[in-house]
């Protein structure tokens, strides 16, 4: 092999590994193009979910309000039962003294 002969054959390695190189480059950038593709995708998801999430949010809020006020009117009966606890603890008193009384 000759000089000449062995720069062409240098010349055509290095040919073809750029052409190997750009094909590698190319596919990259087709994977590349199918990732930004999905991301933007996803992204819409996202959005999507996130708007869906807010109305949620808005329901539980509204729940939550409605919770309380039936806690509060729980709380209004709660102190009612326990009017009526004393006061028929007091006529159970009574009682007990008027049939002390009338064993005697």
């Amino acid at each position: 092999m000759t000089i000449s002969g062995s720069i062409e054959q240098k010349v055509r390695q290095l040919d073809n590994d750029v052409h190997a190189l750009y094909e590698l480059i190319h596919k990259i950038s087709t994977t590349q193009g199918r990732h930004t593709n999905r991301l933007a995708e996803i992204t819409e998801d996202l959005a999507a979910i996130r708007t869906s999430i807010s109305g949620h949010d808005a329901r539980f809020e509204s729940i939550d309000g409605r919770f309380d006020a039936l806690e509060g009117k729980l709380d209004v009966h709660d102190a009612r039962f326990e009017s009526m606890e004393g006061k028929l603890d007091a006529l159970e008193g009574k009682l007990d003294r008027v049939l002390d009384l009338l064993e005697r």
